[in-house]
């Protein structure tokens, strides 16, 4: 049986939370609820409801916590610090839903890495990852996520 596959949600990157969070409030102005913290990644966010099961995500580094890995989203690239520096936020990149996160993986044209267990408070789920954090085809091909039935 072939996967269910579908957009999930947009990623904002940002040097910081609050910057990320006006930057979003001034150009489309909606301010999205806090989210929560990463500690695999060392990442924390915004996360919100822009639509019927369609999310946008503001993401950033968390300067008190050390990754257990190489960050998501390409955070950790030169170019994206880069970006960040220059502009304090900017829409990076999306994500696609998928009912099996393994098969949608090994029938990928590219490498979008292994799925990982992820969490956030109560909240798990699995994403694909590269090892190198690098985002496929420089983010143009989404990263694949399983949220758990019901989500």
């Amino acid at each position: 049986m072939t996967p269910r596959v579908q957009f999930d949600h947009l990623v904002v990157a940002c040097d910081t939370l609050e910057i990320g969070v006006d930057w979003v409030r001034e150009r489309i102005g909606v301010t999205v609820p806090t989210g929560g913290q990463h500690a695999r990644m060392a990442t924390h966010n915004h996360v919100g409801r822009i639509g019927e099961n369609i999310f946008l995500e503001i993401i950033a580094i968390n300067p008190h916590d050390k990754p257990e890995r190489t960050r998501w989203f390409a955070l950790d690239t030169e170019e994206v610090q880069a970006q960040l520096t220059r502009d304090g936020a900017f829409l990076h990149h999306w994500v696609v839903n998928s009912s099996d996160i393994a098969a949608t993986c090994a029938d990928a044209e590219h490498d979008p890495g292994p799925p990982i267990p992820m969490s956030r408070g109560t909240l798990n789920w699995q994403i694909a990852v590269r090892a190198d954090g690098v985002l496929a085809r420089n983010g143009l091909i989404p990263t694949v996520i399983e949220w758990p039935p019901g989500i």
